[in-house]
């Protein structure tokens, strides 16, 4: 590989500014399989959800390559949760839970030097654990506050977190994990968002060949549409974005990376209860 000021082997062809970038990205995620092979495979499948998703949306090719490369890196900060953590099968202590809320930070770090020019990138790596109501982590982003990047991947996240076994559970099916998004659509979940996630769903179900119909079996992508035709009519998704709610205080808050959103959310109206977070969704 021929390095930037060196002269090349002979024979060897000098790399671009872009083939340099796309190597030092696919380090960073070779990195992480060495540590979780499930997290590589998870943030590839979360790639492929969320740039179908951007695309149901109507955006541009441009941004459709960003949310592809940011789902792809989204969990690259989990290089900084200890092993034991990451697969414990038991319930996660206070000090653990907060070790893997933090990989969002983390891995905003590890990028930015790479993705320096790509602040929408940062954005979503950093955010995708945000919630609509404004209860995420790690900086209590609200509604439209979050950039629609990481609400696009938060929901293909949720949903291949559902969809796949993880150490504390077994994978669930179609029927559970479409109620389930129902359920926290508008508070935890952008509700567009999971909108578009379904209509992928029904339209291109070659996309997820190992969800698990409502009848147990994996690997039928057909009876996943059909199944999801019939469940999709009945979802009675709300119209809004839930109720504004006020986050807890908290002891200490990380400022958002400079130049991509603001170091603290305004003030939010007080009043009613949050919806909580999917039981289903331990540690993602």
């Amino acid at each position: 590989m021929a390095v930037p000021g060196l002269a090349p082997a002979a024979g060897e062809v000098p790399q671009t500014a872009e083939q340099l970038f796309a190597n030092a990205v696919g380090s960073v995620a070779e990195a992480l399989q060495a540590k979780d092979a499930y997290t590589r495979s998870h943030s590839q499948r979360v790639s492929r959800y969320a740039s179908a998703m951007a695309r149901e949306l109507g955006l541009r090719r441009t941004e459709v390559d960003e949310i592809r490369l940011a789902a792809q890196l989204h969990d690259v900060g989990k290089i900084g949760v200890p092993d034991g953590v990451l697969g414990k099968d038991g319930p996660l202590t206070e000090d653990e839970r907060r070790q893997v809320q933090w990989h969002t930070v983390i891995g905003e770090q590890i990028l930015r030097p790479l993705l320096k020019d790509h602040s929408r990138v940062l954005a979503a790596v950093r955010w995708h654990h945000e919630r609509m109501d404004g209860l995420g982590f790690p900086d209590g982003l609200q509604g439209a506050e979050i950039p629609l990047a990481a609400r696009i991947i938060a929901v293909a996240d949720t949903f291949d977190a559902m969809t796949t076994a993880r150490p504390y559970r077994s994978s669930l099916s179609l029927r559970v994990v479409v109620r389930e998004l129902d359920r926290v659509a508008g508070a935890q979940l952008d509700t567009r968002c999971v909108r578009s996630l379904l209509a992928v769903l029904r339209q291109a179900p070659h996309l997820f060949p190992n969800v698990r119909s409502p009848g147990g079996w994996a690997g039928w992508p057909l009876l996943a549409w059909l199944a999801l035709a019939a469940i999709y009519p009945t979802a009675r998704l709300p119209r809004g974005s839930g109720r504004r709610l006020r986050r807890p205080p908290q002891e200490s808050r990380a400022p958002p990376p400079d130049g991509i959103g603001p170091r603290a959310p305004p003030e939010r109206p007080q009043g009613g209860r949050p919806r909580p977070a999917s039981s289903f969704l331990r540690t993602l």
